[in-house]
């Protein structure tokens, strides 16, 4: 019953002019069985980016209409509402090419040649944030092609992170000591950018993590995850809260979710769905933010 009940709270609410309501499929599957990812808002909240088996596209929220812009695409973040920044590579070489697409002008250019390769990348206040496995973080300003430097974050090797939209603390996982039907558990944790000083939130430990974000507020945030024995659910937790996290039940199995900027709305990708994976968008009830 509590299920249910927690259900019928994730497909109820109102959605932003322009912004499909909760639950809908806006990517539906296709012939190909395609893979997506990287699935992200524009920052004005009308339009996402997305890589569909490494091809960058956007969709408008409010026509409908998908345009393909770029192949070989493996990492993207938006700069602005008219720009996004994105690493292309042919996942052969250990290096590849930032650029940024300019979406009004539909031009191309590239900012930087032989980037190590990086497994996340995000943007704030023109700084891009690239993750370098082991290496921790780099960071490069938008305005200096060369001036990449690093930051002292303890990623494990592979790990991906989550800027704050604020760009002051970093979200990353560590696998911690503890196991869960002989897996290690994933730790939270936090890095401040401006103390260099890195804590592990107590209240939130699960033994597979799927996807997270920040909500656009920086108040929140959401994982995809699954606690011992469980399947897979959604928890919200309100950062320095010692409360347990909200839970609700997953329309589908996500692999990358985003927090819309304009609204209590996630938008993410679903994955191994026996009808074919999807790009849904779910609410989240105002209720379990307070």
């Amino acid at each position: 019953m509590i299920r249910v009940l927690a259900m019928l709270l994730l497909l109820l609410g109102c959605s932003p002019e322009g912004v499909p309501s909760s639950d809908t499929a806006i990517i539906r599957p296709d012939w190909k069985g395609s893979h997506f990812s990287q699935v992200k808002w524009s920052p004005d909240g009308k339009q996402i980016s997305y890589i569909k088996d490494n091809e960058l596209w956007v969709k408008n929220l409010s026509s409908g209409k998908n345009r393909e812009l770029l192949s070989d695409i493996t990492k993207i973040a938006w700069i602005d509402s008219k720009k996004i920044l994105y690493f292309m590579s042919d996942d052969k070489v250990v290096r590849g090419i930032l650029g940024i697409f300019d979406l009004e002008k539909e031009q191309n250019s590239i900012f930087s040649k032989s980037v190590p390769w990086s497994n996340t990348l995000a943007v704030h206040d023109q700084i891009a944030y690239l993750g370098m496995d082991e290496r921790g973080v780099g960071t490069q300003r938008l305005t200096e092609p060369k001036s990449l430097n690093e930051l002292e974050i303890p990623l494990s090797t592979g790990r991906k992170f989550m800027l704050s939209p604020r760009g002051d603390r970093i979200l990353f996982l560590e696998s911690s000591t503890k196991k869960s039907r002989g897996i290690l558990m994933d730790n939270v944790m936090l890095y401040d950018i401006a103390t260099r000083k890195v804590e592990r939130i107590e209240r939130l430990q699960f033994e597979v993590i799927y996807s997270y974000c920040w909500s656009s507020d920086g108040k929140f945030l959401a994982f995809a995850a699954q606690l011992p024995g469980d399947t897979q659910n959604l928890f919200i937790y309100k950062i320095g809260s010692d409360k347990e996290p909200a839970m609700l039940p997953l329309p589908d199995n996500a692999s990358y979710m985003d927090w819309s900027p304009i609204s209590n709305q996630i938008i993410m990708a679903t994955v191994g769905q026996p009808s074919g994976n999807e790009v849904r968008i779910i609410n989240i009830p105002n209720e379990l933010l307070q």
